[in-house]
């Protein structure tokens, strides 16, 4: 079986325990080799996800109107899409406005 064959047939899996179980079992036959071979690609990708960015505007209005006036301003300190300008980041305009509409 070719390698695109193999491929092929990973992406026609349901995103669930059937593609977790195929890669236990690619990982269990891994060489030495092959594990540093897939560690430096691993590598190379980030795995973060700003979950604050990828909800709707109404949705973190709701979530913010909870919370203190300042609070925007001390999640740029962490959220490192919030170190841009408190003018320019999308989050914070949208809790500003929400206080501003309560």
């Amino acid at each position: 079986m070719a390698a695109s064959d193999i491929v092929e047939a990973f992406k026609r899996l349901s995103p669930s325990r059937s593609r977790a179980a195929v890669l236990d079992g690619i990982i269990a036959e891994l060489t030495p080799y092959e594990w540093r071979d897939a560690l430096k690609k691993l590598q190379k990708r980030p795995f973060l996800f700003d979950i604050v960015a990828s909800l709707p505007a109404e949705i973190i209005i709701h979530i913010f109107s909870y919370l203190d006036v300042l609070t925007p301003f001390r999640l740029q300190r962490v959220r490192k899409p919030c170190h841009i300008s408190p003018v320019q980041d999308p989050i914070t305009i949208v809790s500003l406005s929400a206080r501003l509409l309560l």
